[in-house]
């Protein structure tokens, strides 16, 4: 439950990254690695978010943000937040 107005949803994700070179490999093993683990890891994160806060009425992205340059892009920190009105 997100509070109106002033509640905000974090996420903490792993999905595509910056170079299209890290983007190959995990297109590569995305299958094995999903029957091993149950996770997608080659998701379009940031579009997906994106495209939930264009359909969902008052779902704001707040902030999208990829630290820890070490991991290539593949992490995001997403901030939404939902409007008082909708």
């Amino acid at each position: 439950m997100v509070k109106p107005g002033s509640g905000r949803i974090i996420l903490v994700e792993h999905g595509r990254g910056w170079w299209g070179f890290v983007n190959g490999l995990l297109d590569k093993s995305a299958a094995s690695h999903f029957k091993k683990y149950g996770c997608w890891w080659n998701r379009d994160i940031a579009e997906i978010v994106d495209n939930a806060a264009k359909s969902l009425p008052g779902l704001e992205v707040v902030k999208v943000d990829r630290p820890y340059f070490t991991q290539l892009g593949t992490t995001l920190w997403i901030e939404l937040k939902v409007s008082g009105t909708s």
